[in-house]
């Protein structure tokens, strides 16, 4: 017997009690669940033996993310650009304290790691301070998305795992939902931390 997509157990009416202002779109999160299981027929997200594992997983997935982003409504982490400008084109972040150039940003980038090292990472560049705008957001890797994915190890890995290029471009992450889930389920299925388990297995 197939497995129901896991969207027909969580229903738009459900998602939307959950978190009615949600910039993280319901479906961005089904085209991401969609992308993930048929890229990774061995290793589905949401697909347990039983309806009832089907929902614990998913119970357990969207109690996290929705602490993590403040309800689905938080795209960037908020201490690092909770406050934003746009100038020709380009994106800029302001962390709390800025004021034409005061405030301190944390790059989130280990520069050990390099796109060519184990383990590796995207690449650190200089994060200059263009007042009064602020920093360019896509050369800082803070938390960003449902899961807010954060540094540079995590952004390439996930990037790879999603066939997206988030050293280049990481805001896309805050910026398309389908991707923003997308690094969330990543996380989920392939981050073992400390305990060397991940959320998938261990839920």
């Amino acid at each position: 017997m197939s497995v129901p997509d896991p969207c027909t157990i969580l229903t738009s009416t459900n998602f939307g009690n959950l978190a009615p202002s949600a910039v993280y779109t319901y479906s961005g999160l089904c085209t991401a669940i969609t992308s993930w299981n048929t890229a990774n027929p061995s290793n589905q997200i949401f697909m347990g033996a039983t309806e009832l594992d089907r929902k614990n997983e998913l119970a357990a997935f969207l109690g996290h993310t929705l602490h993590e982003s403040g309800d689905f409504q938080y795209p960037r982490e908020l201490s690092q650009c909770g406050t934003t400008a746009t100038d020709s084109g380009t994106l800029y972040c302001q962390p709390t304290g800025y004021s034409a150039g005061d405030g301190s940003i944390s790059t989130y980038c280990q520069s050990t790691n390099t796109p060519t090292s184990d383990p590796d990472g995207c690449t650190c560049g200089a994060v200059a301070n263009t007042s009064p705008f602020g920093y360019d957001a896509d050369a800082l890797f803070f938390g960003r998305g449902p899961m807010q994915l954060s540094w540079n190890y995590n952004y390439i890995d996930a990037g790879a795992a999603l066939g997206v290029d988030l050293c280049a471009n990481p805001d896309l992450v805050a910026t398309d939902a389908a991707t923003g889930w997308g690094t969330a389920i990543w996380f989920w299925m392939e981050n073992t931390g400390s305990v060397g388990v991940s959320s998938h297995v261990g839920v």
